[in-house]
């Protein structure tokens, strides 16, 4: 079984924060129930950004549908381990299955606002999905699946985005010329951390390639 391990910078509230909600959910509050959840949220939040083009209020509604984004995605596993009735295999492909598509919806409905480019936002789920990737085949060779890279996982992210959004709602994020491109802050600010995340990923990758290498030249030594 792969072994989960979280260290991201508000794992540990978190932690404490999913527990005590999972021991208070009713019977009837499954897991699969809480990841479908988390599908409804990620869709939500889409519709408050395509509603953005009417009304900048409507962030509320996509800040909205990425807390409920986080309830299920994060809670579906939590709620799994408290009830002790973890399916690791089917808990494992389900949940990273899924959480693909709430990625794409989140991306969208920011590519879709008046805010942010739809290459900028794509780009930035590339980049992510590149780190994510990494992670997932890291877990096939170590038996270890680290949910974050360098103290930054899915609900920092949740809140990197939660942050632009009421950044727009206070100062606003007009349009500007930028090497023969129209753009807003917040694209500068996306296209920016897709590419520290693609630079994390090659240097992710170089790190555990080595470490991966040098282990199998020692098991060859060993062998012979």
């Amino acid at each position: 079984m792969i072994q989960r391990e979280q260290a991201s910078i508000f794992s540990f509230y978190e932690r404490i924060l999913l527990r005590r909600i999972a021991g208070s959910l009713p019977l009837w509050v499954t897991p699969d129930r809480l990841t479908g959840f988390g599908v409804f949220g990620a869709a939500l939040c889409l519709a408050g950004y395509a509603a953005c083009t009417v009304s900048s209020n409507w962030l509320w509604l996509a800040n909205l549908g990425l807390l409920f984004h986080w309830f299920g995605d994060s809670l579906d596993g939590t709620l799994a381990r408290v009830r002790q009735i973890e399916r690791p295999n089917y808990g494992f492909y389900l949940d990273q299955t899924i959480d693909v598509i709430g990625n794409l919806l989140i991306a969208a409905g920011i590519g879709i606002s008046p805010w942010v480019r739809m290459d900028s936002a794509l780009f930035m789920l590339a980049a992510y999905h590149m780190l994510s990737i990494h992670t997932f085949v890291r877990s096939v060779v170590t038996r270890r699946f680290h949910v974050d890279v360098l103290g930054l996982g899915p609900t920092e992210m949740r809140v990197a985005i939660v942050m632009m959004n009421l950044a727009i709602l206070t100062a606003g994020a007009p349009e500007f010329s930028l090497l023969g491109q129209f753009v807003t802050w917040c694209d500068v600010l996306v296209v920016g951390g897709a590419a520290a995340l693609m630079v994390v990923f090659v240097l992710e990758v170089r790190k555990e390639a080595h470490i991966q290498l040098v282990r199998d030249t020692q098991g060859d030594k060993d062998a012979s």
